[in-house]
């Protein structure tokens, strides 16, 4: 059971450490990365890379891991998707005759099941039971959310009770004895590399307690900065300073939620990660482990080794010196150097002019659209407004979503397809494809593609700061200019 943190901000070099000591491990060890799954891909590719292939290493992330582990024990009592969505459909037939309004949604429309799956699964991923959700339905004041949380706490008891029934556990209960069992499976020999993930689930929280017990060894990254958990600077670190009492902050949830140098951070969610794994090294009785961070200082990355015992660095050990990514693009230095020392946002701006919506697919993508229109046009006819349809566009990115116009006209709602206007220089468009393939290594021609689309809030920002300048800076000088002359003649 051997423990190492490694915190860094972003772009110093830890999935290059990573990789490196996989290097020096792979041959005697069995290799096993967690990262996100949008991240597996490009993992793969390092590794295959740098190895010409992954024998050895397997990359995964917490639910693949899952089914590799369900191999290793009895799988019977685990229900298969078909079997899922059957048992939803008999729910949505035993409660046609209620009050329920999903029931009428998920019998009209099969697809529709997915989406009370996925709720469903995200309360167990969460841990949260009935109990807490009758518990959050009686704090209520809102009816309308209050009936909607009711609705799908009645589907999650029903769920709960045909599995109970029938002898079954689905994907999510089926982890909880995986967890079990993980006491059982060999992992003596497994080192375990978690990497690329800003948060994690209750139930992940418990696998990498696990792991942390029962494997060689356990590496986790973080996206933070280690000035936040040491009682000295960076500048001391780097200089191999000897400094007595060196000590690691033993940083807890209640310090997160209720100190505002944690809960206002920059890095708030990585303090979250770092409190719960301090609470696994409590409850495991770890009492020695390491963390290894890597601080910038000059354009150089330095990596340093921190040995501890309970919070009590016991050594330190400066290990390299090397040029960061950021060397050759001053504007992006300057940001990873700076960005750390900001501790808080400096004004609070809600701007719900721009919302993001997720969907499973095309079609429930197209339906989602289709409420927002009748929401938007119920909220003009309020305030006694007329939003007509020639107000209203919709852009999509091909043809593909043609097919799917006729589910507009299922929500009384007229759509003409426009094919000889093209969406290639809207604005819009030019905003979010400026923001999603932005190149960093150009900064300032990627910021000025996206000033000059007219759609960000900078003219206020600019405009702001040029009255700060005139209103105060201004002032400054006339001041220092007075005292000058004011000397001048005295003297």
């Amino acid at each position: 059971m051997d423990l190492e943190l490694l915190i860094s901000p972003s772009g110093l070099g830890k999935t290059e450490h990573i990789i490196n000591e996989i290097a020096k491990e792979k041959d005697n060890s069995k290799i096993i990365v967690l990262t996100p799954e949008q991240n597996g891909y490009n993992f793969e590719r390092i590794l295959c890379d740098r190895f010409n292939g992954t024998f050895n290493i397997d990359v995964a992330n917490f639910n693949s891991l899952s089914r590799k582990l369900v191999k290793e024990i009895d799988n019977n009592k685990l229900i298969s998707d078909e079997i899922n969505l059957f048992y939803y459909l008999q729910i949505a037939e035993d409660l046609k005759e209620s009050n329920n309004f999903l029931v009428n949604r998920m019998i009209n429309d099969v697809n529709f099941i997915e989406i009370v799956d996925n709720i469903i699964k995200e309360l167990k991923e969460y841990n949260i039971d009935l109990d807490q959700l009758d518990d959050y339905i009686n704090n209520l004041d809102n009816d309308s959310h209050k009936e909607k949380v009711k609705a799908i706490s009645e589907i999650y008891f029903n769920y709960n009770l045909k599995l109970q029934n029938n002898k079954k556990l689905d994907k999510t209960d089926y982890i909880d004895n995986i967890l079990l069992c993980l006491d059982y499976i060999d992992l003596s020999n497994y080192i375990f590399y978690i990497d690329g993930y800003y948060n994690f689930t209750p139930k992940e929280y418990l696998y990498i307690e696990k792991l942390v017990k029962n494997s060689k060894k356990m590496v986790i990254s973080i996206i933070s900065d280690i000035s936040r958990y040491v009682n000295c600077n960076l500048e001391q670190l780097i200089k191999g300073y000897d400094i007595l009492n060196l000590k690691y902050y033993n940083l807890s949830l209640n310090d997160v939620y209720k100190n505002v140098s944690y809960s206002l951070d920059i890095y708030r969610k990585s303090h979250e990660i770092i409190a719960h794994i301090n609470n696994i090294i409590k409850k495991l009785k770890i009492t020695r482990y390491n963390i290894l961070t890597i601080v910038q200082d000059n354009n150089k990355a330095n990596k340093i080794l921190l040995e501890l015992e309970n919070n009590k660095i016991l050594a330190r050990k400066n290990l390299e010196n090397y040029d960061n990514r950021y060397k050759d693009n001053f504007s992006l230095a300057y940001l990873v150097d700076q960005y750390p020392k900001i501790l808080k946002s400096q004004t609070n701006i809600f701007d719900d002019s721009v919302q993001v919506f997720e969907a499973d697919d095309m079609e429930l993508e197209i339906k989602q659209v289709a409420r927002n229109i009748i929401k938007i046009k119920k909220e003009y006819e309020d305030k006694e407004l007329k939003l007509k349809n020639e107000d209203i566009a919709i852009l999509y990115r091909n043809s593909d979503y043609e097919k799917y116009k006729y589910i507009f006209k299922n929500y009384n709602l007229n759509v003409h397809i426009d094919k000889d206007l093209s969406i290639e220089n809207h604005r819009l468009i030019k905003l979010l494809e400026n923001i999603l393939k932005f190149d960093d290594n150009n900064l300032a021609v990627e910021v000025m593609n996206i000033l000059k689309t007219k759609l960000t809030n900078f003219d206020n920002i600019y405009k702001q700061h040029v009255l700060n300048y005139i209103c105060y800076d201004t002032f400054k000088v006339t001041k220092t200019l007075e005292k000058k002359s004011l000397s001048t003649t005295i003297g």
